[in-house]
């Protein structure tokens, strides 16, 4: 029976790992930087997926359910906890308002 790794891959393995590890990353060909460079970055979520969330679990956007969810786009803990209990206080479930305020500080 062929064993998965031999002991000449998995020095190679560690090796690389430890390479990998101690000095920051391997070094990426040119054209490979500039692929990476050229790509647009990730947009953020915002206010408005904490409302999808909400309109997609069926709770309707009030005044204060988008108010809420504004305060959520903060994205820091004190931002999750206003944007919470704004919905909460709403009459949407604990579930529900947990996923739409995480999803607005993302």
């Amino acid at each position: 029976m062929r064993q998965p790794f031999s002991g000449r891959r998995l020095g190679a393995a560690t090796a690389l790992t430890a390479v990998t590890l101690v000095g920051g990353g391997l070094a990426m060909a040119p054209a490979a930087s500039a692929a990476v460079t050229a790509t647009a970055p990730a947009k953020p979520a915002s206010s408005g997926q904490c409302q999808y969330v909400l309109i997609t679990s069926g709770y309707p956007i009030t005044t204060t359910r988008a108010q809420a969810c504004e305060n959520g786009a903060g994205g820091s803990w004190i931002s999750f906890d206003l944007c919470y209990i704004g919905l909460v206080g709403t009459n949407v479930s604990d579930y529900v308002a947990t996923l739409a305020c995480n999803a607005a500080g993302d």
